[in-house]
């Protein structure tokens, strides 16, 4: 709180704010949460978006890293629970890609099928980069835990721009005496 201020002003946004809901759930998925784990992919996005056919693509991970089947659950719940209760513009769009994932009642047996599913598990896929892609300059971006490690201080070792402010340039030099 600044000083002498007993209350802030309230701030509205419509496109909400920077640390969008799909931050939190999707860094859940590689390290350190999911040890030695460090890059998502498409079926790890889906799995969360709520497709449980993206799981048959996961299986070699789901093998390999001991951590990642809770670290789906978890991220999934997480991320229907944030997209749930906010009202701006990115997760309104957010919502919209999550319905795909429902399971309509009384429909064709084609809708039913794996095929069908893969349909809508690509769409949401597509529907969730076209929101990164058009908030990638007001959504917050994703790190890991090492991700912004910003040392106390850095002295860039560059010398020979000033090596060079030292010596004549004939260049600069030539040019000059054609201005004058």
């Amino acid at each position: 709180m600044p000083d002498c201020a007993k209350n802030l002003p309230v701030i509205t946004t419509l496109f909400g704010e920077r640390v969008v809901p799909d931050i939190a759930p999707l860094t859940g998925l590689v390290h350190p949460a999911v040890q030695m784990r460090y890059h998502l992919g498409a079926s790890d996005v889906a799995y969360v978006l709520g497709h449980d056919r993206a799981k048959s693509e996961l299986a070699t991970d789901l093998a390999h890293y001991q951590d990642l089947a809770p670290a789906l659950a978890s991220s999934r719940a997480l991320l229907a629970k944030s997209a749930a209760s906010k009202p701006d513009v990115y997760t309104t769009w957010l919502r919209a890609v999550l319905a795909l994932a429902e399971k309509p009642s009384g429909v064709p047996k084609f809708m039913t099928t794996d095929a069908y599913a893969d349909l809508r598990m690509q769409s949401a896929i597509v529907g969730y980069g076209q929101i990164r892609h058009n908030f990638v300059l007001l959504a917050g971006q994703g790190y890991d835990s090492y991700g912004c490690e910003i040392p106390d201080g850095w002295v860039e070792r560059l010398f020979h721009p000033f090596r060079r402010r030292s010596e004549p340039n004939a260049e600069f030099a030539e040019h000059a005496e054609n201005l004058s």
